[in-house]
């Protein structure tokens, strides 16, 4: 009685625990993943046995959705790579299941909402509908940049079409050009150096000082008589400050380096002529840094103050950073003297100039006049007085400051430049006898510098404006020279676009096409690079749609894709897009062929549009075996348009991704829907289906109705009617189609063996058996033989 109370106990125990106690109930499984594209959103739906636990991020282009101790089935399809989904990764974390979707772009919103019947989660990423395109192949609006160094500026713009824009980009520089002389840094008059009672000797030195009398200083000075122990800091620095105003600059660096220690009230003095001699050394920022900390810790009232200034000032220039300079030499504090207002003019306007304040500079140049002295002494200040009148179209004036900075430049490695720039100044000024003159001088008397290559340029620039065709033939030639030969590296980019630009004004885009492929990759980065993209992205289209005309379809797709991302940004008519899915179809590229269809339709606007893509997208993905993709552009076509003008031909590509799938439900479903399209062709298709899943009086039916619609039967459809008959026992309907297929290659020894088994069933068994034993005779081999010969021993 105890063992059965126990046993019931034990057992009731075990009835009250949970059913997950005693079996672990299998995860979730992950079936499938579908995607629905709409016209400004993308649904994703990932179907499940049942509903798991699920969270999600969001972040830029990647969607991350972590699905809680989940499962992939191993039959699960993944998405097609698209212009939506880029990739997907599945990934086991700890138990959980991570799919990762990498888009194309970002969404700019996701939704996401979970059933239980059917087990899904679907996640709707809404685009931003006011962008016609995504990133990928939008339509950038190019702009002419503007000139940089003696160029002139021109507004950003879209490019017009390049045969009515050419002309202007003949008649000035397209390549920066900078002429940059040694930079000179002012050594204005030093206040006056004092002493306390100064022995003759120190008052003898102080009057050669006073009269500017530098070399009779250095010349005499071992003559002169000794100064005093206590002058001879003094005699010093008029020693340094003489060796520094006779290009004695070595000799002042030395003597300076004795007084580094020196504190005092000369300090101030040595730190000035240190910086000097630092800054004229080549170290302009090195002396730019300490004057500005210097500065920091001299009071403005210093007489100092303003000279320190002013060099900071000009360091700060030479060192580029020119803001810097232009906030120093606008200190309100700083009372500069009459005699350094000139030079200070002058560094104003060269601040301005380095920031391209052209108006600004121009208006400081003019009030030194263009014949000033001061110009002599700093040649550099001419250079930027000359860019400044030549970038605000006062070409006149920049010829006169750039014909002097020439003469000053003698010798000098960018002598030739300089003269190059007063003629081309000339030449925009309208002097162009004048400055054809000039270039044919520099070309021919310079030889090897960039100047006379720049000459060489600009008279073939020349030459194509005045010129005919005949002239722009020659100089295609002249232009190939100076890209291959030219020292400069800007000059041979300017000179390749101009080559294949005069190509494409001769109508040779063949040509010019090739030319501007070998300028994007030797010139990537170039100064020209968007002018050369808006002229090869205008001739592209017309060059590749040529080849493909022609059957080349190689070369034209090798084309496509190495300026896919170039021809994307223009604007592409449907008659190319789909010479382009055309002949990636013919080379067997299908991926890249409904990658074009798929860009076609995100762009398409109207109903009509898009209703010509589907079918298309469908047929690719059904070559690229992408079943599933197939079946939904099919099915989409169907749904949007119940009455299209080819809804059979997407019924038929329809039952074939789904029985390529294996889909047989599904496939009957389509086969039974009331309202499917009606065709002899569809009949026949169906027929085969029916066939499959053995399903003859279907088969019958639709063979029927197929031949009643006046369909074209091919042989084996007419078998197959003759083989369902057969077993369907309609055999007088039967035998007279096999008669017909007797003397058929394929389908013959069938046939007889068939005939002869309708015989015997009919009751002629002599005429029956005579068929089968001819036909055993004569055929000899074959499957249907080997029946045939069974059939023989049964009977006899």
């Amino acid at each position: 009685m105890v063992k059965r109370l126990i046993f019931f106990l034990l057992g009731l125990m075990v009835c009250l625990q949970p059913a997950g106690y005693l079996f672990a109930a299998d995860p979730p499984k992950l079936l499938e993943l579908q995607k629905h594209e709409g016209l400004s959103s993308t649904r994703i739906t990932l179907t499940f046995d049942r509903l798991p636990e699920f969270s999600f991020d969001h972040s830029g282009q990647r969607l991350d959705v972590l699905l809680s101790k989940s499962t992939v089935s191993a039959g699960l399809m993944k998405l097609p790579e698209d212009e939506t989904v880029v990739k997907i990764l599945l990934a086991e974390k700890k138990g959980d299941l991570l799919v990762s979707l990498l888009l194309r772009r970002p969404p700019k919103q996701i939704v996401s909402e979970s059933q239980d019947k059917p087990a899904q989660i679907r996640f709707d990423l809404y685009w931003d509908s006011a962008r016609g395109s995504r990133p990928a192949v939008a339509f950038r609006i190019e702009g002419i940049p503007g000139r940089k160094g003696g160029r002139k500026v021109r507004d950003e713009r879209q490019f017009p079409p390049w045969r009515e824009n050419w002309r202007p980009l003949f008649k000035a520089d397209l390549s920066p050009w900078k002429i940059e002389p040694e930079a000179h840094f002012s050594l204005p008059k030093l206040p006056v150096l004092t002493f306390d009672k100064p022995t003759a000797a120190l008052k003898q030195r102080l009057d050669l000082v006073a009269e500017n009398r530098w070399l009779s200083l250095l010349r005499f000075l071992p003559e002169m008589p000794a100064v005093a122990k206590a002058e001879k800091r003094v005699e010093e620095l008029l020693v340094i400050e003489g060796l520094l105003r006779t290009d004695g600059l070595a000799a002042a660096d030395r003597r300076l380096l004795a007084l580094e220690d020196l504190q005092g009230p000369y300090r101030t003095r040595v730190d000035y002529l240190t910086d000097f001699v630092l800054a004229s050394n080549g170290q302009a920022y090195a002396a730019f840094l300490k004057l500005s900390e210097q500065l920091k810790k001299l009071p403005v009232e210093d007489n100092l103050y303003p000279l320190m200034t002013l060099l900071a000032a000009e360091t700060a220039l030479a060192s580029r950073n020119n803001k810097d300079a232009a906030t120093l030499l606008e200190n309100k504090k700083i009372r500069w003297p009459a005699t350094l207002r000139p030079l200070v003019t002058l560094r104003r306007a060269d601040a301005a100039s380095e920031l391209k304040s052209y108006a600004d500079a121009l208006r400081g140049y003019r009030s030194l006049s263009p014949d000033s002295r001061i110009f002599d002494q700093y040649p550099r200040s001419r250079a930027r007085a000359a860019r400044a009148a030549f970038e605000k179209g006062d070409y006149a004036l920049a010829a006169r400051f750039y014909k002097a900075l020439a003469q000053q430049m003698a010798d000098q490695p960018q002598e030739a430049l300089a003269y190059y720039a007063a003629a081309a100044s000339s030449y925009d000024a309208g002097d162009t006898e004048w400055a054809q003159i000039g270039l044919q001088k520099i070309y021919l008397e310079m030889p090897g510098t960039e100047g006379a290559d720049r000459a060489a340029l600009r008279l073939q620039d020349h030459q194509v404006l005045i010129g005919g065709e005949r002239a722009q033939a020659t100089a295609i030639y002249q232009y190939a020279d100076l890209a291959k030969h030219s020292r400069t590296r800007a000059l041979r980019e300017e000179a390749m676009f101009k080559q294949a630009l005069v190509l494409y004004l001769l109508g040779d885009s063949a040509e010019s096409v090739k030319v501007l492929m070998t300028f994007r990759r030797v010139f990537a980065r170039g100064s020209l690079r968007a002018e050369a993209d808006s002229l090869l992205r205008e001739q592209l289209p017309a060059v590749i749609s040529r080849l493909i005309k022609k059957g080349e379809d190689i070369p034209a797709v090798v084309l496509v894709e190495q300026n896919r991302k170039l021809l994307l940004k223009g604007q592409l008519d449907k008659e190319f897009l789909d010479q382009i899915a055309g002949a990636f179809t013919r080379l067997g590229l299908f991926k890249r062929a409904a990658r074009v269809l798929l860009f076609q339709l995100d762009r398409a606007q109207g109903k009509k549009e898009r209703e010509e893509l589907y079918l298309p997208l469908a047929q690719l993905y059904l070559m690229r075996r992408e079943y599933r993709a197939a079946s939904d552009y099919a099915r989409t076509y169907l749904d949007k348009y119940p009455q299209g003008s080819r809804r059979g031909e997407a019924y038929g590509l329809l039952l074939d991704a789904l029985e390529k799938q294996k889909r047989f439900s599904e496939l009957l479903q389509q086969l039974e829907r009331k309202d499917r399209p009606q065709s002899a062709t569809l009949d026949i298709r169906a027929a085969w289906i029916y066939w499959q899943q053995e399903r003859l009086t279907d088969v019958a039916a639709r063979l029927e109705h197929a031949r009643a619609l006046g369909g074209v039967f091919a042989v084996k459809d007419m078998a197959l009617l003759a083989e369902t008959l057969y077993q369907l026992g309609r055999n007088t309907e039967s035998a007279a189609l096999y008669k017909t297929l007797i003397q058929n290659k394929k389908f013959g020894a069938q046939a007889k063996y068939r005939s002869a088994q309708l015989l015997l069933r009919q009751g002629k068994k002599r005429d029956g058996l005579k068929l089968l034993q001819d036909f055993v005779e004569k055929d000899k081999d074959g499957p249907w033989v080997i029946l045939a010969q069974d059939l023989l021993k049964e009977i006899k």
